[in-house]
């Protein structure tokens, strides 16, 4: 009787721990439960804002391998801070720390360490995607604006240049188009194109994505980027010829394409920079055809450097007296005609300009330079002096 009960004890006190242990792991199924559902119902109401902006990546987002991380961590990560309900002060916060987060993980290229966890191909993350604001985030600048009477941090800078990024440049970056003014990506390894919704950032100035891999086409759509005023896409693959887009970009200070394979003729419409544009680099590219009259009109213009390209016919008629050209160089094409040798002198003895070489062409006054390579093979670039407007990092 005695071992009965001791055992009766003993079978309904491992019963009661049990029965405790599968209530508890019910409880924790039912939140877990909870909580995977509030998760998707964030991500879905994040989805509805971002796709009133891109409506062609609605199925994207949950596809896309680098927008689906960075909806999953804005979800999950962000959700004690920011309200994703109401206020346009917290939707635009969410919009620039997603914009953000698509850009590590598109650029980033993860890699798994037993020793170490996973690491990231940058070279510096402070803060990246940590539980601190963004605005401490290495590479990024904020400053603080009003929106709907409330202080916001807005990003305003981005410089992540010879940071080892990889990969493409997201689109997302064009959710910060009311306020990023720089976007400073040189010296990576990014491939791809050049995403069209770049030219949307109404706020953009200055542009540099020098020195990565970067194939396609300049869009048509930088035209739309109306407030740029420095553009650096030199030691890229472009092809392709410049949009006549570059056009409209009136307040254009510096267009630098060097070292591409650029074809087709110089857009005439380069004229109509008259009174910004003050850099031209375009050497070392496959740009044919004659160099449009229209360049005369460029009267703040300093330095041209059209070498190493296909271009044929005469030069522009009074190009060398535009008033501020100091840096001239058209050497290794196919020009010919007169080379306006007596006006040059007379402009070098008055210091106005320092350096013009027309070298390697076939002038009737000018010998040819014995020593002439083939335009259309990518020449090495000669060490020189580094033209204004350009961005060294």
């Amino acid at each position: 009787m005695i071992h009965s009960l001791v055992f009766s004890g003993y079978v309904g006190s491992r019963l009661q721990m049990l029965l405790g242990i599968l209530v508890g792991v019910a409880l924790l199924t039912v939140d877990f439960g909870a909580n995977e559902s509030l998760v998707f119902m964030r991500k879905r109401r994040i989805v509805h804002m971002l796709s009133s902006r891109f409506p062609s990546l609605s199925q994207d987002f949950w596809i896309d391998e680098s927008r689906s991380q960075a909806l999953h961590w804005i979800a999950t990560s962000r959700s004690k801070e920011l309200s994703i309900w109401s206020g346009s002060e917290n939707q635009y916060r969410i919009l620039q720390q997603y914009s953000l987060a698509t850009l590590y993980y598109a650029s980033a290229k993860l890699a798994n360490n037993t020793t170490s966890g996973n690491f990231t191909s940058w070279y510096r993350s402070d803060g990246w995607l940590e539980e601190v604001d963004e605005c401490n985030w290495f590479g990024v600048e904020c400053n603080k604006d009003s929106l709907n009477d409330s202080e916001l941090s807005l990003v305003v800078g981005l410089n992540l240049s010879e940071n080892g990024l990889t990969g493409t440049i997201p689109l997302e970056l064009a959710l910060l188009s009311n306020s990023l003014s720089y976007l400073y990506l040189i010296g990576n390894h990014l491939n791809g194109k050049v995403p069209s919704e770049l030219g949307h950032m109404s706020s953009l100035q200055r542009l540099y994505l020098d020195r990565n891999k970067l194939t396609g086409s300049l869009p048509s759509e930088i035209g739309l980027a109306t407030n740029l005023q420095h553009l650096a896409v030199a030691h890229n693959d472009l092809k392709f010829s410049l949009p006549t887009e570059i056009g409209q970009l009136s307040k254009l200070q510096t267009l630098d394409c060097h070292n591409n394979s650029l074809l087709g003729p110089l857009p005439s419409e380069l004229g109509l920079l008259s009174t910004s544009l003050k850099t031209l680099q375009l050497s070392h590219n496959n740009i044919f055809d004659e160099i449009p009259n229209t360049l005369q009109r460029l009267k703040l213009l300093e330095w041209l450097d059209l070498s190493y390209n296909v271009l044929s016919g005469s030069l522009p008629s009074n190009l060398e007296r535009l008033p501020n050209l100091s840096v001239v160089r058209l050497n290794h094409n196919f020009l010919k005609g007169e080379s306006g040798s007596k006006d040059l002198r007379r402009k070098q003895r008055q210091q106005k300009i320092k350096e013009w070489d027309l070298s390697g062409n076939f002038f009737s006054d000018l010998p040819i330079g014995r020593d002439r390579p083939s335009p259309m093979a990518k020449a090495k670039t000669r060490e020189r002096k580094t033209p204004p407007g350009t961005c060294l990092n």
